[in-house]
């Protein structure tokens, strides 16, 4: 590389890279020419603040090695998203091991960012880098339910003792306090105004956030508690589910119950809008630990055909979610042993009288009945196409009892909090 400069008479010279800094005397004029200096580029700094060093810190302990604390594993065909943050990849991405188990989760509108509520804390997770960012330490008993605002930049969130808080991502601080709520499920309308609640007393109650006033809705005080709640994409509507296979819709404008929705069974678990919200569905799992899903027509509240029986490729299941806009909705269950049992002492060859042959299948029976004590830990993740019933993705992975899900607001990741404090990170691909 050169240096090009220009005299005072006018000449154009041309330096060596070296004599960067120093002087030179022009050949035209004998003046003396002061070459500059070398440019340094301005490095891009990242602040940490001391609670999140120590954070992430934990997990290169020797404790957190020894329990595999963190791992991230890319997987191929991994494509950037420009808009956001998010990867669109299908299968198992990573896992990220928290100290304790979570027992509720909640991804931000951008992919960006993911909560998952462990005990009284909680854990944000930068979905990015698949790992812990910071924690949240505001709230004084167990948390149950969250859930991020439009901008991605707050979250509303509520413990068993009936507290709800509303705070600031980044400020990490809280904005309003709201009391004797005992939210179980919590949504925010599209315009970061209003939030619906839904609790195990069996109530549905709609709040102003920057007020903290609460809003009548009629009829919205239930025999059972209430799972899952959810605002339609335009915002004029509030949809509420739960045990007893209930579900009803509301105007956001006059507190109205529009309709109860007819044809449920068991319980409701999740819901989620059509885009154009003119239909919604719902989920739950049925007799036999089987996938359930059923859809409304809106506002009028007529069952639409779909999906009631699950393929022959299923298996029990223990948790599952309507995926944003209705069209998917994802399950997870445990694979039977008998289905992940690769080979037994049974398809073994062992032509009599070989003492070599005696040992492997001896050793092998062996192996079989460790296996038979000890609780399987493979299980199936998959995705099913609501009106059809066919399945579009199967993920099998090893893990934990699963205890709560969640699928990211683009429909391209599903997270799953299972116990002994595992997170595992789920690529959905185009669906």
């Amino acid at each position: 590389m050169a240096i090009e400069l220009i005299c005072s008479c006018g000449k154009r010279l041309t330096a060596d890279l070296t004599l960067a800094g120093k002087g030179m005397t022009c050949p035209a004029c004998n003046a003396l020419i002061a070459a500059p200096a070398e440019e340094i580029p301005e490095l891009e700094v990242q602040i940490v603040e001391e609670d999140q060093v120590l954070d992430i810190l934990e997990v290169v302990d020797e404790e957190a090695e020894e329990s595999g604390c963190y791992s991230y594993q890319d997987t191929g065909n991994v494509e950037e998203d420009s808009a956001s943050s998010a990867r669109v990849f299908e299968g198992e991405a990573g896992t990220i091991r928290l100290r304790e188990s979570a027992a509720s989760l909640a991804y931000s509108p951008n992919d960006r960012w993911a909560l998952a509520g462990v005990d009284m804390d909680i854990q944000v997770l930068d979905m990015k880098n698949h790992k812990r960012a910071f924690k949240f330490c505001k709230h004084e008993d167990k948390v149950t339910s969250m859930c991020f605002t439009p901008d991605s930049r707050g979250v509303v969130s509520a413990d068993e003792s009936g507290r709800m808080l509303y705070w600031d991502l980044d400020e990490r601080d809280v904005i309003r306090r709201f009391k004797g709520v005992g939210a179980a499920a919590i949504a925010i309308s599209p315009l970061g105004r209003y939030a619906v609640t839904g609790g195990e007393d069996g109530r549905t109650r709609f709040w102003e956030l920057d007020s903290g006033n609460e809003y009548d809705l009629d009829k919205a005080n239930w025999d059972h508690e209430v799972r899952c709640v959810r605002f339609s994409p335009d915002g004029r509507f509030v949809a509420a589910g739960g045990r007893g296979a209930r579900c009803a819709v509301w105007s956001v404008e006059t507190g109205e119950r529009l309709t109860r929705l007819q044809g449920a069974s068991g319980t409701v678990e999740s819901l989620s809008f059509s885009s154009e919200g003119d239909f919604l569905t719902g989920c739950g799992i049925g007799h036999g630990a089987k996938c359930t899903a059923w859809q409304w027509q809106l506002p009028e509240g007529n069952s639409l055909a779909c999906w009631e029986t699950p393929s022959k490729h299923d298996c029990p299941i223990s948790i599952n979610a309507v995926v944003p806009e209705g069209n998917y909705l994802v399950s997870v269950g445990q694979v039977p042993k008998e289905q992940s049992r690769c080979m037994g002492p049974a398809n073994m060859a062992a032509p009599g009288g070989s003492p070599v042959v005696d040992l492997i299948t001896a050793g092998a029976h062996l192996y079989m009945l460790a296996k038979d004590l000890t609780p399987s830990k493979d299980f199936r993740l998959q995705v099913w196409n609501v009106k059809s019933g066919v399945r579009a993705r199967n993920v099998l992975f090893k893990g934990e009892e699963p205890l709560a899900l969640a699928v990211s607001p683009k429909g391209t990741r599903a997270l799953l909090a299972t116990a002994k404090g595992g997170l595992h990170i789920f690529g959905l691909g185009q669906i």
